[in-house]
């Protein structure tokens, strides 16, 4: 369930891709733990980490945005907004259902297909944007 970064993932923005790997790196550690057979060991710490890590680097982005004047920076702030309460959805249900196998599944499934459809596509078209007007470094 882990995932190599690779030359798509990249965006061009030091920071913002700086960020993704760490958010990568972080993530396939504690896959590596599961795929080892500890089923259920850094779920927590994995939500943990990334709900911390995203309230951090989601205010970089958006100032990003703000300083080009991205035109879809509410909706991608939205983005942002929808993608905490689902991490705290899910933090609700390991509460009431504890760390099972399935919910691990499912827990790293969902993070992984965000992670990879945000950063392909909303992150992208939003550093297109910003290239095609700006000097980035």
């Amino acid at each position: 369930m882990s995932l190599a970064w690779d030359d798509t993932l990249t965006l061009g923005i030091d920071e913002i891709d700086s960020q993704h790997r760490e958010l990568f790196d972080r993530f396939n550690a504690l896959s590596q733990s599961f795929a080892n057979g500890d089923r259920t060991h850094g779920l927590r710490d994995l939500l943990d980490y990334v709900n911390t890590y995203l309230k951090d680097h989601f205010p970089v982005e958006e100032e990003i945005m703000e300083r080009h004047n991205y035109p879809k920076l509410q909706e991608h702030r939205n983005l942002h907004v929808d993608f905490l309460n689902e991490i705290k959805d899910l933090e609700a249900k390991i509460n009431r259902e504890g760390e099972t196998h399935t919910l691990s599944l499912v827990v790293y499934k969902k993070l992984l297909q965000w992670m990879i459809r945000h950063i392909k596509n909303y992150d992208r078209e939003m550093v297109v944007f910003i290239k095609e007007r700006f000097e980035v470094p």
